[in-house]
């Protein structure tokens, strides 16, 4: 079975040896090309700073990693269009899956090659129990209640969802810091 990750994306890339930080996706080709890529869509979130929203299944970074004709046409038409690198800088978490991470996909078109560098990894429970501690205390008391299944079926939803706009909040913070301290090459 496989885990839904949430993520936040900022999309970059290189052409004639220089980072571009316009929108990629203006382009209907590569729109198509990069959001075909994706496990369920992509979209933004902030579009004034083209931060996107997209899910990943398991680990994020498997949908560029994975051979495939969707990939395959990613660098036929990125080559086309004169692109050397796509940046894909990311933060995906999941409470399943236990975990915040924050990395650089990057998608070199010249040598046909994908790699992924995890630049921090945060653990997401620890997190959670640390915001709510400080400003959810009663969150906080009914989290052994939720993990032991105490809680009511709309208690179980209530909870979920206040956890997840916790935690939506914060990753996204913690991702706009640190889209400011990437450097590219």
């Amino acid at each position: 079975m496989s885990e839904q990750t949430d993520v936040y994306v900022r999309i970059k890339y290189k052409k004639n040896g220089k980072i571009y930080e316009d929108d990629l996706l203006e382009d209907i080709d590569m729109y198509d090309a990069l959001s075909d890529m994706e496990y369920n869509g992509i979209y933004y979130e902030i579009d004034d700073k083209l931060i996107m929203r997209a899910y990943g299944r398991n680990y994020y970074a498997l949908c560029f990693q994975n051979e495939s004709e969707l990939k395959d046409y990613l660098f036929e038409i990125s080559k086309e269009k004169g692109i050397e690198n796509i940046y894909y800088i990311y933060c995906e978490y999941s409470y399943i899956m236990e975990v915040i991470r924050y990395g650089i996909i990057n998608i070199d078109i010249v040598n046909k090659k994908v790699t992924v560098n995890i630049e921090k990894e945060e653990k997401y429970i620890e997190i959670f129990k640390k915001i709510a501690k400080k400003s959810y205390p009663r969150l906080l008391e009914n989290y052994e209640k939720y993990i032991d299944d105490e809680l009511e079926d709309d208690e179980v939803e209530e909870y979920e969802d206040k956890m997840d706009e916790i935690m939506r909040k914060y990753s996204l913070k913690e991702f706009e810091k640190f889209l400011d301290k990437i450097k590219l090459k």
